[in-house]
């Protein structure tokens, strides 16, 4: 079975079996996908693949077919979990509508640093190369798959202070209608709710566009932008009182100390062909 039938056929018959199909049913629903739409390859210098391939899945049932799923979320519920996944995700950006493409190893390497003990990774890599929607496809993932519990999100090139980038985190980890930077005279007292809203619920923190911040290679550091060591000082602050914070950085240029270990990064470059071509 190809990898894309196998794709297409897993992804009909488990949201069937989700809906509260019976396995026969969800099977009948995989074989549709796959007779709805042919095309499974393309072939370099050969144009598209297309298969009839539908009949490939086969199902041996014995007498009963039992319905896996028998207690569904009424139309309202849903609308509720929607929400407090939305709210999950922070000002994490949405999906593109084309979703997710390629990354995968990277994407893979990255969960297995986590696994592994990492408190931080760093995406590095050239513009327009996908640092960004891979740190957030990795928060959205990591988050829906229960790794996290919540996942928030920073521009750095959106901010000229770090007020400005702790009311943000702030904004998203605490609610909206009890916090605000202003309450506090000086960072170290407000620091201290957003350590505690980090200390409740494991989190992963994405801070996007570093490169903004940090010095060129004279030394000279960008007008009306944050002071990058404290910056990170306040990220160390963060993850020595909620140990369970995870940090996922993305940069054009290697970070300093304290994250500027090899190991915790990853480098990105073009796209695989064959996902460019899918992209």
């Amino acid at each position: 079975v190809l990898v894309e039938t196998a794709r297409r056929f897993v992804d009909a018959f488990y949201r069937s079996l989700a809906a509260g199909e019976r396995v026969g049913a969800a099977m009948l629903k995989g074989q549709c996908a796959l007779a709805e739409d042919t095309w499974r390859a393309k072939i370099m210098a050969a144009g598209d693949l297309h298969l009839q391939d539908w009949f490939v899945p086969v199902l041996y049932q014995e007498e009963e077919d039992p319905q896996l799923f028998q207690i569904l979320h009424s139309d309202a519920a849903k609308k509720l979990m929607a929400r407090q996944r939305k709210l999950s995700l922070g000002d994490l950006p949405s999906p593109p509508k084309h979703h997710f493409h390629g990354r995968s190893r990277e994407l893979l390497a990255l969960e297995r640093l986590f696994h592994g003990g990492a408190q931080y990774v760093v995406l590095r890599g050239q513009g327009g190369e996908g640092k960004t929607e891979l740190a957030c496809e990795a928060a959205r993932w990591l988050v829906g798959s229960g790794r996290f519990r919540r996942a928030v999100f920073v521009c750095m090139e959106d901010y000229s202070d770090l007020r400005g980038v702790l009311d943000h985190l702030g904004r998203q980890l605490l609610p909206k209608d009890s916090w605000s930077i202003v309450q506090f005279s000086d960072l170290e007292e407000a620091l201290q709710p957003v350590q505690r809203a980090l200390g409740q619920e494991r989190t992963v923190i994405v801070i996007d566009n570093l490169e903004t911040v940090l010095p060129d290679q004279e030394g000279n550091v960008p007008a009306s932008a944050p002071d990058v060591a404290d910056l990170f000082e306040q990220c160390r602050l963060l993850q020595e009182s909620a140990p369970e914070t995870r940090l996922i950085f993305t940069t054009r240029e290697p970070l300093p100390e304290p994250f500027d270990a090899r190991k915790h990064e990853i480098r990105l470059g073009r796209l695989a062909r064959t996902d460019a071509v899918e992209l």
